[in-house]
């Protein structure tokens, strides 16, 4: 079948600031196949949910306007739909400078059915929804992975508007547009290195959008945190299996990771192996691998020590609760910061390919 190409040229998105609250905008375009388009509407995303600001029809020659007062007076994302189709298409307006662009739409593409051209902020936008498809089509997926759909787009392409689009995306549901501000500190928590370079980069450029601001805002708290980046990680002394006292600054002098983990927690064991590949390649370069186990128990502990063959150091407090753990402020397990050679804090929550990646930034190789 030969696919219809419908092409919308946005022949100009235009954003004028006024004393008032609410910005005008203007939006003109145009089919170049338009027998079966019918209404087309602009649709405001925000948190507190959708809303169809402006509904427009076409004329006989396909063209079209839309244009009236904005609600968000901030750069933001909107949807332009037509025919109630399931793929609107997403639109980032720049507050603060006009946004040209010309649109080409597929409306019976199994893909993300449009290209872009013309403007920076929304060739990124398109750029996600379409070479990153298998990303978008996370969004059904679990929590942790539409955030590492986040993280893939973001570290892949300078993204600007499209990351920050991508952001609110996949923070929703598949059944809205929403960002979930209650799952923000789970996805920060998960990738707090991450974010801290999302915030650095995108946050002067992209402030007036409001997900930037939560964000921002949220980093800014957690540096209060006693792991947060940059700070010196406050001693502690654990005995080892042998019940010798390990003190944190024996370590002094040495970069090391400090892992937090347990013989019973699934993806502690699944991490191990990484952490063994790491340790043997960087042993001889001036690092070294703390362990500070969660066990209760000191024979799962062990044998868990020998079963993964971590040659490394190891220590726990053989406590039902975790005093470090408190002490520390992190709920959940892998955890694990890595520390300079004066015991700062330089990264966090390095596992997989992050730490292998980290690693060699530290030691060039």
């Amino acid at each position: 079948m030969i696919k219809r190409v419908y092409i919308l040229i946005l022949s100009s998105i235009i954003i004028f600031a006024s004393d008032a609250v609410a910005q005008t905008y203007e939006i003109k375009g145009k089919f170049s196949s338009y027998s079966n388009i019918r209404k087309l509407e602009l649709i405001d995303i925000a948190i507190e949910g959708n809303t169809i600001i402006d509904t427009t029809s076409i004329n006989a020659q396909g063209e079209f306007t839309l244009k009236g007062n904005l609600r968000n007076p901030n750069s933001h994302f909107y949807f332009i739909k037509y025919n109630n189709t399931n793929d609107p298409v997403p639109v980032f307006i720049n507050a603060k400078t006009a946004t040209n662009c010309s649109l080409v739409i597929d409306p019976i593409s199994e893909q993300i059915p449009y290209t872009v051209s013309g403007d920076k902020a929304n060739e990124d936008l398109q750029y996600y929804m379409v070479q990153n498809a298998a990303s978008f089509q996370t969004i059904k997926g679990s929590f942790r992975t539409r955030a590492m759909g986040l993280q893939k787009i973001i570290n892949e392409r300078e993204a600007g508007a499209g990351g920050l689009f991508c952001a609110i995306f996949l923070m929703g549901s598949d059944k809205s547009y929403d960002v979930n501000l209650d799952q923000l500190p789970i996805l920060i928590d998960q990738n707090e290195m991450f974010y801290i370079a999302f915030d650095k980069k995108y946050y002067d450029p992209f402030s007036d959008v409001i997900l930037m601001k939560v964000i921002h805002n949220f980093l800014a708290e957690r540096s209060l945190s006693p792991t947060a980046i940059g700070k010196v990680m406050e001693n502690f002394t654990l005995n080892n299996l042998k019940s010798k006292p390990i003190s944190l600054t024996d370590y002094r002098g040495k970069y090391v990771l400090v892992d937090f983990w347990a013989s019973w927690c699934g993806p502690c064991r699944q991490e191990n192996p990484n952490l063994v590949q790491a340790y043997n390649k960087y042993r001889n370069k001036n690092f070294d691998i703390l362990g500070v186990s969660l066990d209760a128990k000191k024979t799962p502990w062990k044998t868990a020590v020998l079963s993964d063959d971590l040659k490394w150091m190891q220590v726990s407090e053989l406590v039902e609760t975790s005093l470090l753990a408190t002490k520390f402020e992190f709920s959940s397990i892998p955890f694990n910061v890595l520390l300079d050679k004066e015991g700062t804090i330089i990264a966090k929550n390095l596992r997989g390919q992050l730490l292998q990646d980290k690693l060699k930034e530290v030691f060039g190789e």
